[in-house]
């Protein structure tokens, strides 16, 4: 009998401040990615193997995904259904497809999005 890995842990993440004119990270918001990072490692559980960073494709939150990935030492994946905006419609069968996906391989799942 095959059982399957099942994610403990969800987070949904908004990206950090940016400057919509450049479109990065501002400083403070690299400061939030990088607070949000050390408070998942305090709270994820100790028996907790892996984690996976799902990002949508915008810069800021692929920016954002860089900075929780550099504190959590997890890999990221993008996905452009996470993205959303006046350009990329809504889809959220689909996001919610794709993290129930990760959840299959990861135990701690962070969806950076702003859906």
């Amino acid at each position: 009998m095959r059982v399957e890995q099942r994610m403990s842990q969800l987070a949904i993440v908004r990206h950090g401040s940016y400057a919509p004119d450049r479109g990065m990270l501002t400083v403070p918001g690299i400061y939030q990615m990088k607070r949000l990072g050390r408070r998942l490692l305090e709270t994820r559980k100790t028996d907790q193997g892996t984690t996976l960073i799902l990002s949508s494709t915008a810069p800021r939150a692929l920016a954002s995904s860089e900075v929780l990935s550099g504190v959590l030492q997890a890999p990221i994946e993008e996905h452009a259904e996470l993205w959303s905006d006046g350009q990329h419609p809504v889809r959220l069968r689909a996001a919610y497809d794709v993290i129930q996906e990760a959840g299959r391989r990861a135990d701690l799942v962070i969806a950076v999005t702003h859906l």
